[in-house]
């Protein structure tokens, strides 16, 4: 398992990319002109665990037994969320925060 000070450096180089994708202009406009999340309600919950394996700490932890789940596959992330009566903007803060900068994951 990453350390929390690399999961944060990873966000920090999603941002930095971002800068020099922008031409080099000063980091936080680069950061307002994408404001997504990298995890989104609609990606499939197959998605986010394969690129993020970390996030199977998260289900896990909100009740939901997802990962390994036949419906994996084709439920998004608010379709999972709202099937265990779970709210999907809250799912997405909680994986991005345990993904990215959380230390307790």
């Amino acid at each position: 398992m990453s350390s929390p000070f690399s999961a944060c450096m990873h966000l920090f180089f999603i941002l930095l990319r971002q800068r020099n994708e922008t031409g080099g202009k000063s980091f936080y406009p680069a950061l307002m002109s994408n404001p997504s999340p990298p995890i989104t309600s609609g990606m499939t919950v197959k998605t986010i665990l394969e690129k993020y394996p970390r996030a199977t700490i998260v289900f896990f932890r909100m009740g939901m037994h997802c990962p390994g789940c036949q419906a994996e596959a084709f439920h998004t992330l608010e379709e999972a969320a709202r099937a265990h009566n779970r709210a999907p903007e809250l799912m997405v803060d909680e994986l991005n925060r345990a993904i990215f900068c959380d230390n307790k994951t």
